[in-house]
């Protein structure tokens, strides 16, 4: 087992998607794979998307990242965006993932500013009540 300082490195494209969807709202949401342990890629985009949607995409046995274009409503009826980071390490992934995504998160992250970093282990932790609270809590 090789162990990883992670040098996982981030693919050149992924920058230019990233400001499509922050500054453009291109796409509702951006997924990204960790490719033979060496580079992270935009696996999918989706231009069109409800929460709900969006969420039944999660591989159930598998790691990612994703950017998703978060546009909700305060009690008052203001209308909200923000950028949400999710690092998607569901329980049933292999070890091996789970370490090779948390040990190469900051690669990406700082690639990508101005979001809302959410961890997901499981569905509850990605439920939208419970991303609407941490959302609100962020400011």
């Amino acid at each position: 087992l090789k162990v990883m300082a992670s040098g996982v490195t981030v693919d050149a494209s992924l920058k230019d998607d990233f400001n499509a969807i922050k500054l453009g709202h291109k796409y509702a949401y951006m997924v990204f794979k960790i490719e033979g342990e060496s580079q992270i890629k935009t696996e999918r985009v989706a231009e069109n998307s409800t929460y709900e949607e969006f969420i039944g995409t999660l591989p159930p046995n598998e790691c990612r990242y994703v950017v998703y274009d978060y546009k909700y409503t305060l009690d008052d009826g203001a209308k909200r965006e923000k950028l949400l980071f999710i690092h998607w390490a569901p329980d049933s992934a292999r070890i091996r993932d789970k370490m090779l995504y948390a040990s190469s998160k900051d690669a990406i992250k700082k690639e990508l500013k101005g979001i809302v970093e959410i961890q997901a282990n499981d569905m509850s932790e990605v439920d939208e009540a419970a991303i609407k609270e941490k959302v609100k809590a962020s400011g």
